[in-house]
């Protein structure tokens, strides 16, 4: 999702919404790899293609309706192991 979201990340949504509306800093975007969500249906659609249902269930992407849970917050907030 992470590389998928990136590819139609723009410089000006990048620079507009997340440095200046909500104020992170550019170092910190880039070592924790934030992202967003530009257009949730396409993000949608393409993670059903390209996944089964039951596994983004089972990862907390989507919800018990089949549906993609980053809706309203569109920052994603990867979640690293080690």
């Amino acid at each position: 999702m992470y590389n998928y979201c990136g590819q139609y990340q723009n410089a000006e949504m990048f620079n507009n919404y997340m440095q200046v509306q909500r104020s992170i800093h550019p170092d910190f975007i880039n070592k924790f790899k934030l992202f967003y969500i530009g257009n949730y249906f396409e993000v949608n659609n393409h993670l059903k293609k390209k996944f089964d249902l039951s596994d983004l269930r089972r990862c907390g992407l989507f919800n018990d309706k089949g549906n993609l849970i980053f809706a309203m917050h569109r920052i994603v907030i990867p979640y690293l192991s080690n």
